[in-house]
């Protein structure tokens, strides 16, 4: 593994167990035995490596396995998406945690998550209209489908500051209860005929 990668999983796992704001560039190169400049040689400041593992992020994302516009929804494949996406979301879990922090106080990160929200929800638009063209889900009016939409997005962008602001552990276990949480919003549209 090359420098740059160790520091950048260094300064994820730092981030994650303590957050970005509590983790210095210095924490990072201590906790790795390197000097300053090994992280400076790679990254102009602690935005800079943030920036990194969204863009990391947002590739994992966009890969085959979590590409789902043209999927049937059954009660298997929701289980096995929602486990995935929240092992996801775990991993970069600092990210969830302080992405509102992180977008105020990096304006490229900000431009950068506007236009990945934009295709992210158009993705989940899709979604939900192909399983209702295909029965999964019941018609849908248009303000119950932006409601459901809605009520989907916010839920998995905020699940963790949530948990910290309702003073529940964020653990790895709270994804057992946000993918029940999940199940049972999906079954209010499920069609009960498919």
């Amino acid at each position: 593994m090359n420098r740059k990668t160790l520091i950048k999983n260094k300064a994820l796992e730092l981030f994650n167990e303590h957050g970005s704001r509590n983790v210095t560039t210095n924490n990072i190169v201590e906790s790795l035995n390197l000097s300053p400049g090994n992280f400076y040689y790679y990254f102009k400041n602690k935005e800079a490596v943030i920036l990194e593992i969204f863009t990391e992020m947002v590739e994992e994302w966009n890969s085959d396995e979590y590409q789902l516009d043209k999927v049937l929804l059954t009660e298997e494949v929701l289980l096995n998406m929602l486990q995935k996406t929240g092992e996801f979301f775990w991993k970069y879990r600092f990210i969830h945690k302080e992405l509102v922090f992180l977008i105020e106080n990096d304006n490229n990160l900000k431009e950068y998550n506007h236009q990945i929200q934009k295709i992210r929800l158009q993705q989940l638009r899709t979604m939900i209209n192909y399983n209702i063209e295909q029965g999964v889900f019941r018609k849908l009016k248009s303000e119950e489908k932006d409601f459901f939409i809605d009520f989907l997005w916010i839920g998995s962008l905020f699940w963790q500051p949530y948990l910290e602001v309702t003073d529940q552990i964020n653990t790895s276990k709270s994804l057992t209860k946000i993918t029940s949480h999940f199940l049972l919003l999906f079954n209010l549209f499920k069609n009960y005929k498919y």
